[in-house]
C-alpha cells in the first residue's frame, strides 16, 4: 500500500462556478500535488499514520509497515518541500524503527523545541515505547536507554491510545488498562527520557473514576503544566 500526500495551494472562491478537484491541488508540490510513495523493497505494505511539518517546510511521515511476513515496524520517511524524498535523511530518506519477530505501531510523532523527534509506538505484546531521533534519523543516544524509553504497566492489558509534548520536551502519555473494566492510565518522561518519578508512582499514574469499555483516552499539556485529559467513563 502507498501513502498519498496532498498540499493545497490557497484559493479564493467565489462559490459560485462548479469546483473541478484538480483545482485543489498546489501542482508546485511533486508537479501534481499529490504524491504516491511506495517503500518497497523496504515494506512490501505501508500506512501512512501521522505527519509533522518541519520548520524548514520538509514533511515527515511516520507509517506502519510490513517489512516481514507477519511483523510490523515503523517507517518514517522524510520529504522535501517540493515532495522529493530527503536522502539526507535515515537511509535514503528512510529509516526504519522496530526488530525482527515483533510489531511495532506509531501513536504519535513530535518534534521538540530542540529540534529532537519523538516517535510514540505500542509493542505487540503490549509495552509502550518512545524512540528518540536526532533530525537526521540517527537515534539520539542522549535519551533514555540509547535513545528509547519502554514503559511498561502490569496489569492484564494496557495500551497507550494518545500523546502530547511540552515545550521544554517533557512527554505525556494516556491510554487504559484493564483487569476487568477499563481504567484510565497517564505516564509522564522527562525531557531526558526517563519515567518522572515525581508523577504518579514511578511516573505511572491511574487516576480515579474512569472505568468503561472504551478504545478513546486523550490528553494535552496545558500552558501552565496541569493536564487536560479526556476519557469516556460510565
Amino acid at each position: 500500500m502507498k501513502h498519498l500526500i496532498a498540499l493545497l495551494g490557497i484559493m479564493v472562491l467565489t462559490g459560485s462556478a462548479p469546483l473541478n478537484a484538480q483545482d485543489w491541488l498546489d501542482s508546485t508540490f511533486a508537479g501534481t500535488g499529490h504524491l504516491r510513495v511506495d517503500l518497497q523493497p523496504v515494506a512490501s505494505d505501508d500506512e501512512g499514520q501521522q505527519m509533522i511539518l518541519l520548520p524548514d517546510g520538509r514533511i515527515l511521515v511516520a507509517s506502519n509497515s510490513d517489512t516481514e511476513p507477519g511483523y510490523q515496524k515503523v517507517a518514517l520517511t522524510r520529504y522535501l518541500p517540493d515532495g522529493t524524498i530527503d536522502p539526507d535523511f535515515g537511509t535514503n530518506g528512510i529509516r526504519l524503527l522496530g526488530s525482527s519477530n515483533n510489531t511495532l505501531s506509531v501513536l504519535r510523532l513530535f518534534r521538540t523545541a530542540s529540534g529532537r523527534l519523538l516517535v510514540v509506538c505500542m509493542e505487540e505484546y503490549g509495552r509502550g515505547l518512545v524512540w528518540a531521533l536526532q533530525e537526521s534519523g540517527a537515534s539520539d543516544t542522549s535519551y533514555g536507554t540509547l535513545g528509547r524509553v519502554y514503559i511498561d504497566v502490569p496489569s492484564v492489558y494496557f495500551e497507550f491510545l494518545d500523546a502530547d509534548v511540552s515545550p521544554l520536551g517533557e512527554l505525556v502519555l494516556a491510554g487504559r488498562y484493564s483487569n476487568v473494566y477499563d481504567s484510565y492510565l497517564l505516564a509522564r518522561i522527562t525531557a531526558s527520557g526517563v519515567l518522572d518519578p515525581s508523577f504518579g508512582q514511578g511516573g505511572i499514574a491511574l487516576p480515579p473514576g474512569a472505568t468503561a469499555f472504551t478504545y478513546h483516552s486523550l490528553v494535552r499539556i496545558l500552558a501552565d503544566g496541569k493536564l487536560l485529559c479526556l476519557h469516556p467513563g460510565n
